[in-house]
């Protein structure tokens, strides 16, 4: 029996926000505070920062601030500075831009300026833009930053480090990824010099370099980034809770398409949990989790809790950020997915058409987001055998995934694979090939050649020559999906299976009895072993899944 594949439903990938390389707190680079009541305050400000507990942090630096002899002094603004951290992690981005401001006027009127400050209060002054979306000033910010830090000798410090992952941030949101990644890994070397390899600075950059490489398709190289800051992180007292959560969010969202389904939901549900612990507020960043978590529920055939989950993400968002926000849009496609794989098709298009409406306002028509719903448009228009209709909607999903994530993302493939799909429902055979070409390429270079993408797209092949009698042809492709099954993680799973069983049927028209029985009985032993695991975790959802 043959089957077309499976289309891939995408849930557009929301930024998680990155803690550390936002803001250049610079009094944490203090060596010797001074020994009064001032650096007591300070210190335990510092401390309670570290645990994420912004609010206390706050209140002790402005006490310290009161109670400073000289409040135009050195000391007064590298607090303010510090002031400036703590209102940027509580989202409270206009203080802490007034906060910079304080900072700089104090500085420059001082007989000796601290030009590492300056540079601590340009940076800071950068990652508020930064968080408001503001490129232009952002940009101009952190690189008068990074000039203040070169003319004082001051470009291998650890501010330098700060300074350098902001610009590869905002290098990362102009799409120059080859740009960020020499940021990323300049950022990283200074940090390993000056803090070492087993410190939070070291983690959280390693968590930002992982969303690089999660945002231009590299899974595996941001699974293992996130996997090590998780490991520093475990190991280090007085971690705050975001931060561990941000990790685990990272690695469960780089495990995703990596078909790591089960690991990856544990990871979110200690995220959120995490996440409703931190000290600063960040419901945000529980929204983003919910409905990470629930969109993999959905595709994982857990129904109830999927939609639990995106409930509740929506109604946090609908208070927090109004109808017409990136959460809002967000929600509304993963509930459009939900009801989708519930077969209601009627509620599913009202949610993605929602959906589609608000990414065209929020993000623009050319957008990742909005290509995001139209594939899950095309998915719908699929299911209800409007196959052209689908094509439309994949060919324009591809149009902007191509421009806004590159000709080689993994995305892209999945486009490709999508329309080939709707072709093969027409039987325009000589159409299908190239596009499974194509995409197994970029395929082999994202997940390497003995994968479960891979080994999926030979079978499609295997499936489109055989439909079209090009009988050796299909058997060639079958034996090169199975000798990639059998290397990869899949080589246990349903698709593995059914690919077996498939290239049995094909093995019996060749007349090749023996290969075919032996095809089967391991299709037989996969479903059994299966079966069993299955029974045994009480449902738990087969290991592939079908989108990113």
């Amino acid at each position: 029996m043959c089957f077309a594949p499976p289309r891939s439903r995408r849930n557009p990938h929301p930024l998680v926000r990155f803690l550390l390389v936002l803001v250049g707190s610079s009094a944490w680079l203090l060596a010797n505070p001074p020994a009064t009541a001032f650096g007591d305050l300070n210190a335990r400000a510092k401390q309670a920062e570290q645990r994420g507990s912004y609010a206390e942090a706050e209140q002790l630096f402005k006490t310290a601030l009161s109670l400073l002899a000289n409040p135009s002094g050195h000391d007064a603004v590298i607090l303010w500075n510090n002031v400036a951290h703590v209102h940027e992690e509580q989202r409270k981005f206009s203080d802490a831009e007034k906060d910079c401001k304080t900072s700089l006027e104090l500085n420059a009127r001082l007989a000796e300026p601290d030009e590492q400050e300056r540079a601590a209060s340009l940076n800071n002054l950068g990652a508020v833009a930064l968080q408001e979306e503001r490129w232009p000033e952002a940009e101009q910010r952190v690189q008068e930053a990074m000039a203040v830090l070169e003319r004082s000798g001051l470009a291998g410090s650890s501010t330098s480090a700060l300074v350098l992952s902001n610009l590869g941030l905002i290098a990362q949101k102009q799409r120059k990824y080859d740009a960020a990644s020499r940021f990323f890994d300049k950022a990283l070397n200074v940090i390993l010099r000056t803090k070492g390899e087993n410190s939070i600075e070291y983690a959280k950059l390693l968590v930002a370099a992982g969303l690089l490489n999660f945002d231009t398709g590299n899974y595996m190289d941001a699974a293992a980034k996130d996997r090590l800051a998780l490991a520093i992180e475990n190991k280090l007292p007085d971690v705050s809770n975001r931060d561990k959560a941000t990790a685990q969010n990272n690695l469960a969202l780089a495990l995703i398409p990596l078909l790591k389904a089960g690991e990856a939901e544990q990871l979110l549900i200690s995220a959120i949990g995490l996440y409703r612990t931190d000290n600063a507020g960040a419901s945000l960043s529980v929204v983003e989790a919910l409905n990470s978590l629930a969109m993999l529920q959905a595709n994982l055939g857990e129904f109830d809790a999927a939609k639990k989950n995106a409930d509740e993400a929506l109604n946090i968002a609908l208070r927090l950020t109004g109808p017409e926000s990136e959460q809002a849009a967000n929600l509304h496609n993963t509930l459009g997915c939900l009801e989708l794989r519930r077969n209601n098709r009627a509620a599913a298009k009202t949610e993605y058409e929602i959906a589609l409406q608000l990414w065209a306002k929020v993000k623009g028509p050319d957008s990742p987001q909005y290509s995001a719903t139209l594939t899950n448009l095309g998915t719908l228009e699929d299911h209800a055998g409007n196959h052209k209709r689908a094509e439309v909607r994949y060919r324009a999903a591809l149009r902007i995934d191509e421009v806004q994530l590159g000709p080689n993302h993994p995305q892209v493939a999945s486009d490709l694979s999508n329309i080939a799909a709707e072709l093969f429902a027409r039987k325009q055979w000589d159409e299908i090939i190239p596009l499974y070409e194509r995409a197994k390429s970029i395929q082999e270079k994202c997940f390497g050649p003995d994968s479960v993408q891979v080994a999926g797209t030979w079978r499609n092949i295997g499936i489109v020559k055989r439909a079209s009698k090009h009988l050796d042809e299909a058997e060639q492709a079958y034996a090169k999906a199975v000798t990639a099954f059998k290397a990869s993680i899949g080589r246990d799973g349903q698709d593995f299976a059914l690919c077996l069983r498939e290239y049995a049927a094909l093995l019996r028209v060749l007349q090749r009895f023996n290969d075919a029985e032996q095809a089967d009985l391991i299709a037989t032993r996969i479903q059994v072993t299966d079966a069993i695991r299955l029974e045994k975790t009480a449902g738990a959802a087969p290991a592939a899944l079908s989108f990113r």
